[in-house]
């Protein structure tokens, strides 16, 4: 049989391409302008508002709980309505913890002290300060009762 021989082929040489630097576009940052409330708004708490036309400083009513009020104005003594609470969990809010006590009765105000982890909460009555101690105490005593739980998290309670 006959070879077949490839014909030879001539190298060709290639250009190399040359390389463009990209530089790119100036960008143009825009800043937004953040709003920061001068008042932290909470529901429950009154909050100045200030309206354009007189100048004058009014106060809003409290939102979502119509039975709860902040405590502001209230001169009368606390002994007896005002109730402890340890051991809350880290992500409490006003809101939770007045949530958790209002089955007991009305809730005048709630305070949360956030570095130690506790709080306290005002009744309208005593008998409804009452009612949150005593079922504490029915939970410590028999593990069958309902404990009081705040954002997940039994909590421990007692008068202040």
């Amino acid at each position: 049989p006959a070879e077949v021989v490839a014909p030879a082929v001539a190298p060709v040489a290639v250009a190399p391409t040359p390389v463009i630097p990209v530089v790119p576009e100036p960008v143009e940052v825009v800043k937004k302008e953040v709003k920061r409330p001068g008042v932290l708004k909470r529901p429950g708490v009154l909050v100045p508002v200030i309206s354009n036309k007189k100048a004058k400083t009014t106060m809003s009513a409290p939102t979502p709980f119509p039975e709860v009020t902040d405590g502001v104005g209230e001169r009368a003594d606390k002994t007896g309505r005002e109730v402890f609470v340890g051991d809350l969990p880290e992500q409490c809010t006003v809101e939770t913890l007045t949530f958790a006590f209002y089955r007991f009765g009305r809730v005048n105000s709630c305070r949360i002290i956030e570095h130690r982890n506790i709080g306290f909460v005002t009744f309208a009555e005593e008998q409804s300060a009452e009612k949150a101690v005593n079922a504490h105490l029915a939970y410590l005593t028999d593990q069958h009762n309902e404990p009081i739980v705040v954002a997940g998290r039994i909590v421990v309670v007692g008068f202040s």
